[in-house]
């Protein structure tokens, strides 16, 4: 039986093409910079782009389903706000815990949500995440890079604070009497996340599901989608604020109404989040277009918080879930 002849291995610029092709729609608005790769020794990074080892970057590593993403994307935004006139490039680097973050046509309503002015974009199996952690075991995550080596880096709720003094040390490398703005007071609140889930990880369990369901639901994708008016969600929440990672499944792209309640009731006025809207009839609702991470509740009270989800018109205008997010809201300490 004749062999089959053995695979040619691929050259180092092949490699580098290939990749460059792979995850050309995953950044935006240039050309991929970076890959990784899962190798022997580890996941490992690699410039696709020269030009990267070449420049000084401010690198800023988040889950676009954690409910503290939003709070960590104003601290982005008035980080590139302060420093993109000091010959800093900036990266916003989204892991993709969900595969629309790697479909070009999901990534448009992330880019949308997140893109403040720099570049952007999805690890699409997470190993350049995995390359760039060294160490970091939260996300959000921070480094500061000058030409190619590390020299800054943040974790957690605390990266802009720790990252911060770290860029006005590298800006005043060369110029000692650089006027830099002084560093942003410690005085906002935070966002602690708390382990949340997903419908496709829920519906494989047997027995002690994290919700109840009034009609039997059936996974498309790794979520489900919503086509039956009578379909009723219930769950607890452990924490203060309460997300829904949602979407459309309407094909004209009409969002998918998605009722929400807490123990029984339309929350109260201080409950309401910015995601949280009334619908035709006047009842609390998200309303799901693009795929992405929408606040359904904020500042619920330690206690009860017994959550429903109702889907009356999924019929005419069905949604789509991927899962629940949970988190706290935290006071950050007093500025000293």
């Amino acid at each position: 039986m004749a062999r089959k002849p053995r695979e040619r291995e691929l050259t180092r610029e092949e490699a580098i093409e290939q990749a460059r092709l792979q995850l050309s729609p995953l950044w935006v608005p240039n050309p991929p910079l970076l890959a990784g790769a899962l190798t022997p020794n580890g996941p490992q990074a690699f410039p696709i782009d020269d030009s990267f080892l070449k420049k000084r970057w401010v690198i800023l590593v988040v889950d676009p389903t954690a409910g503290s993403t939003e709070d960590h994307l104003i601290s982005w935004k008035e980080l590139v706000r302060r420093y993109k006139g000091y010959n800093l490039d900036f990266l916003l680097l989204l892991s993709s815990p969900h595969p629309f973050y790697t479909d070009p046509v999901g990534l448009e309503g992330v880019v949308a949500h997140y893109k403040a002015g720099e570049i952007l974009a999805v690890d699409p199996d997470g190993a350049l995440i995995a390359a760039l952690r060294n160490g970091k075991t939260k996300l959000p995550f921070a480094w500061a890079m000058d030409l190619g080596k590390l020299v800054g880096s943040g974790e957690g709720a605390e990266w802009f604070e720790s990252l911060e003094p770290e860029l006005h040390r590298v800006l005043r490398r060369d110029d000692p009497g650089l006027a830099l703005l002084p560093f942003l007071p410690r005085g906002r609140s935070w966002i602690d996340d708390l382990p949340g889930w997903d419908f496709f990880s829920e519906l494989a369990k047997a027995k002690d599901r994290a919700f109840q369901a009034s009609v039997d639901l059936v996974l498309r994708e790794r979520k489900i989608v919503v086509e039956d008016p009578k379909t009723v969600i219930r769950f607890s929440s452990p924490g203060s604020e309460v997300s829904l990672v949602a979407e459309t499944a309407e094909i004209s792209g009409r969002a998918g109404e998605i009722i929400v309640e807490v123990n029984g009731r339309p929350p109260k006025d201080a409950q309401w989040s910015e995601d949280l809207v009334r619908s035709d009839v006047g009842l609390p609702c998200v309303r799901a277009g693009k795929a992405r991470l929408y606040l359904a509740l904020t500042e619920l009270p330690a206690g009860a918080r017994e959550i429903t989800l109702k889907f009356p018109n999924a019929d005419r205008t069905p949604a789509a879930l991927y899962g629940v997010r949970f988190s706290n809201l935290r006071a950050a300490p007093p500025v000293t």
